[in-house]
């Protein structure tokens, strides 16, 4: 690495790092929020494909709409913080990968063609290549311990939840 990190930063990322369960009761900036924004979009995706998405809920009446996808024991700290971000993932993310990969005009076939390496690429899963005999061409399947029923269960009770209501309101 050309210019490794601080010990400071590294404590503030990992060693010190926690999980907050209280808010300073005050407004989180616009301008925090596309700096944030900004600043995640540059971290490293699959071909650059970034399938993340993020919406932020600042609204008492957006965040009540996200409760009944959350866990009882996320409930008042979502409730309670100046914003919530919902961070999902783009399930058609590879329709722009002419655009953002060019260089490799199959990129968004590959995907369209194996549905379980689009999805595991979406969630950054790590995933295996293997080649099907009969066709010849590579298909991928998630990595060991990771449990396609596992993912279904996940994508669809939040997808089913959030679903049922209409677009949220940031």
């Amino acid at each position: 690495m050309p210019h490794p990190l601080s010990d400071e930063a590294l404590d503030q990322l990992f060693r010190k790092a926690r999980t907050h369960n209280k808010w300073l009761d005050r407004p989180v900036s616009d301008e925090l929020l596309h700096w944030l924004y900004d600043l995640m979009k540059w971290g490293p995706t699959s071909a650059n494909l970034s399938p993340a998405r993020i919406v932020f809920l600042r609204t008492r009446q957006a965040k009540e709409r996200l409760r009944p996808a959350l866990i009882p024991a996320n409930v008042n700290q979502t409730m309670t913080a100046p914003v919530t971000a919902i961070v999902a993932y783009d399930e058609r993310f590879y329709e722009k990968a002419p655009r953002l990969f060019p260089h490799y005009p199959g990129m968004r076939d590959l995907f369209i063609n194996s549905p379980e390496l689009a999805e595991a690429t979406a969630v950054e899963l790590p995933v295996q290549p293997r080649v099907r005999r009969s066709h010849g061409s590579a298909s991928a399947r998630p990595a060991a311990g990771v449990r396609r029923g596992m993912l279904a269960a996940l994508k669809g009770s939040y997808e089913t939840r959030l679903a049922a209501a209409a677009p949220l309101p940031v």
